[in-house]
């Protein structure tokens, strides 16, 4: 029998944290007999109703039914929790699925009112799961390692006649190390500090090398006809416009991309370059298709990035680091780059199938009752 189950995501943006919820509530159809419940013709809603997710705008009809379990997605829906189960008594069980850092949390009357009434939290990063033991106000054994869930199939398959066409579009003959990003286009990605590694380099590195920088900026609102753009993340798109303007032949500003598995085949490198990035599903993708890592050496990409055998970590907020990761690069010899790649790719088809995070969240349901 399948466990009755209350999804809270309403968030008005788009990106890593919006999407894995989705897909998460969609891999464990087989499971949860899930609700999602979420703005109106936000973008989580519109693509909610693409994977056929049934979802709920106000919380007042879902009290006419029991919940075994709620879980939250987005950190200011955790009231939204407390009231079902604390107040209404609509819900059995309650799971704060926690997608960024757990920070500095105190176990003042506040937070033990926001996240008391949890029965766990659950984390893909090792170390959020010890930044939430230290300070949230849980026993430690009530939070979690949840690993990601991948599909990693579309990945492994053959991309590269599309990823040839993509080189060719920028001019990246094969002597010229493309190094990519994908990302939303915020100060926090390091986009600028990457971008700005050109200006480090010397001519004749820069002349080895592309820059490719895939996204859009953070979405503040979308209802389904209009979108609007963080100012600060527009901001960015400004200066990387500039520093494109500079380096034509260099940096490359590549649209949001729906299907990015060609992408990374065209790349050479998987560039990561955020200042504090709590474990970024776009390295899984790209290890999956066999790319090393130039990564930052902050928040969770210490535990996705194991150098030398996945690739390098670099100082982050410093285009000079990133400089220095992309000459690393241009020094190895192709079939050890090669050989970082395909480690990589092993280590991410074990570590994040969906098999392995539907395996450990049910031992975890079990564990609280359900």
């Amino acid at each position: 029998m399948k466990i009755k189950t209350l999804h809270i995501l309403t968030s008005r943006s788009w990106g890593g944290l919006e999407s894995y919820a989705l897909e998460f509530i969609h891999q464990h159809r087989e499971t949860l007999d899930s609700t999602l419940f979420c703005y109106p013709q936000s973008k989580v809603h519109l693509k909610a109703k693409e994977l056929n997710i049934s979802c709920a705008h106000s919380l007042w009809p879902l009290l006419k039914n029991q919940w075994n379990l709620t879980i939250t997605h987005y950190r200011a829906d955790l009231w939204r929790s407390w009231l079902l189960s604390s107040v209404f008594k609509k819900t059995q069980k309650t799971i704060y699925h926690l997608m960024m850092g757990a920070g500095s949390t105190k176990k003042g009357f506040y937070h033990k009112f926001t996240y008391g009434h949890l029965s766990a939290v659950v984390s893909s990063s090792h170390k959020v799961v010890e930044e939430a033991q230290n300070n949230f106000p849980l026993l430690p054994h009530r939070i979690y390692y949840l690993p990601y869930g991948r599909n990693l199939d579309h990945f492994l398959q053959d991309h590269s006649v599309t990823a040839e066409k993509l080189r060719k579009s920028t001019g990246a003959h094969s002597n010229i190390l493309v190094f990519g990003t994908a990302c939303r286009l915020d100060r926090q990605k390091g986009v600028i500090e990457l971008a700005k590694a050109l200006e480090i380099l010397s001519e004749s590195e820069r002349n080895q090398i592309q820059i490719w920088i895939i996204g859009q900026p953070t979405i503040q609102k979308s209802d389904g006809s209009h979108v609007t753009y963080e100012s600060n993340s527009l901001t960015v798109v400004r200066e990387l416009e500039l520093l494109q303007e500079k380096f034509p032949k260099q940096l490359f500003l590549i649209p949001h991309q729906k299907d990015l598995a060609p992408y990374y085949v065209a790349m050479d490198i998987f560039v990561l370059a955020t200042y504090n990035e709590t474990y970024s599903l776009a390295v899984i993708e790209a290890m999956a298709s066999g790319r090393p890592i130039l990564g930052t050496n902050s928040g969770g990409t210490i535990e996705q990035v194991q150098p030398p055998k996945h690739g390098v970590l670099v100082t982050p907020k410093s285009s000079q680091s990133l400089a220095e990761g992309i000459r690393f690069f241009l020094r190895l010899p192709k079939n050890q780059r090669l050989s970082i790649g395909e480690n990589a790719k092993k280590w991410a088809l074990k570590t994040h199938s969906w098999h392995n995070n539907k395996q450990i969240f049910y031992q975890i349901l079990k564990e609280i009752g359900l």
